[in-house]
Formats: structure tokens, C-alpha cells, sequence
């Protein structure tokens, strides 16, 4: 049969995790509904339909195939093994080394899809944690991290305590040399005292996280 593609679904990720660009994971968001032509038509996954605007936390893996002048597109949902993050949308995702994913921040909460869409400040809680995904379950110049885990797969392993951010929902991040640098976002609901004295809900700093140091983290189940 045809791989389905995920859910349906706003303020997920998708970061390439292999050198070649042919990998691409894509994670969290949360469920809307989309039909198509047809009225019995909808796509991504049909079990979900019960949870509209419940945050997700599927990893989903596009592996791009070309082939001749064409290219194929091959959606694999991915099993989450070791300590996967929680659902959550409006997180940060980059790759680090090769096949290795971040995952940072984000909001846990559930979005009404029958009110107008609030902005991100106005979300009560937004997350401070931080994950490892390793496609595979391998970690580059470690080896796997378990034995058990399939080619294709993927192991999460949990960054102990936070990465020293603070919570942020919607931040932006980039790698540049061996460092991520996180950029602005919202604490939500939390007021924030610029440099100026001024209230403020949305940030803006620039923070840096030791990529090296976040591959080097060993599985804790």
C-alpha cells in the first residue's frame, strides 16, 4: 500500500537530518482536518479525527528518492523509542551533526480551532525543555545508542533539566559552527521587562546552546 502522510497540521517542524538533504523529519503541530475533492476524501491519518486541535507529537520521516529525472516523495511514520518529547507546537527544530535533530520550547496546549486564532502571547505556559532526536539510534562517533532500534526508526533522549532559556513558544534557530542560536519567540502570558523598563511579551535575544555537548548525552529511559 501507499505510505500516508501525516496529519494534517500548522506549527509542526521539518529539518533535514542527513548532509545529502534526502531525510526530513517532521514533528509535532497540532491536528486540523483537510478534505479533498470528494467529500468522503481526507488525508494523513483518519484516527486523529477525534482530536482536533489536540498538539501532536508523531515524528514522521520524508525520504526523498530521485530517480532518473524524477523524484519520489516517501512518508514513514517513525516509532518513538527512548524519552520522546511531549505533543506540543510553535517549537524550534535544527540538525545537528548528521542525523541528529534538536527539539526545543514549544506550547503543550490545546488550540480551539472554533475561536479566532490568539497570538502566541496570549498561550498560558510555554515549554523550557529541551530533546535529541537520532535518526536510526545512532550518534555520530558513538555508535547506536540501542541495539534494538531499526534503521529508519529513531531514539529520543531527554537534555536533563533545561537548556537555560527560559520557556519560549515560536522562537527561531539556526546552527552556525558547533552552536544553535536561539532567536526571540514569547514567554506567553509571563510579562518580560525589556532593558527599557517596558512590558513586553514577545523577546528579543539571542541565546546560544553547545550542539557538541547536546550530542554527547547518553540515553536515560
Amino acid at each position: 500500500p501507499r505510505p500516508s502522510p501525516p496529519p494534517a497540521g500548522p506549527r509542526h517542524t521539518a529539518t533535514p537530518v542527513t548532509e545529502d538533504g534526502n531525510f526530513t523529519i517532521v514533528f509535532g503541530g497540532y491536528k486540523t482536518k483537510t478534505s479533498g475533492n470528494r467529500e468522503d476524501e481526507t488525508y494523513g491519518d483518519n484516527t486523529y479525527g477525534s482530536s482536533i486541535g489536540q498538539p501532536l507529537n508523531d515524528a514522521w520521516q520524508l525520504q526523498t528518492v530521485f530517480k532518473g529525472d524524477g523524484v519520489r516523495f516517501i512518508w514513514k511514520r517513525l516509532c518513538n523509542l527512548g524519552a520522546p518529547p511531549p505533543a506540543r507546537w510553535g517549537h524550534a527544530a535544527v540538525c545537528i551533526g548528521n542525523s541528529a535533530m534538536v527539539v526545543y520550547g514549544g506550547c503543550g496546549e490545546v488550540v480551539d480551532l472554533n475561536l479566532p486564532r490568539n497570538p502566541v502571547s496570549e498561550v498560558n505556559t510555554a515549554l523550557d525543555d529541551c530533546y535529541v532526536f537520532h535518526l536510526g539510534g545512532f550518534a555520530p562517533g558513538k555508535g547506536p545508542l540501542r541495539s534494538t532500534v531499526e534503521a529508519g526508526d529513531g531514539l529520543w533522549v531527554r537534555v536533563p533539566g533545561s537548556c537555560g532559556l527560559g520557556g519560549r513558544v515560536c522562537p527561531s534557530a539556526t546552527v552556525a559552527g558547533g552552536a544553535i542560536i536561539v532567536f526571540g519567540g514569547s514567554r506567553g502570558k509571563e510579562d518580560i521587562a525589556d532593558r527599557k523598563g517596558e512590558i513586553t511579551r514577545y523577546l528579543k535575544d539571542a541565546r546560544i546552546i553547545d550542539a557538541e555537548a547536546l550530542l554527547q548525552l547518553d540515553l536515560v529511559d
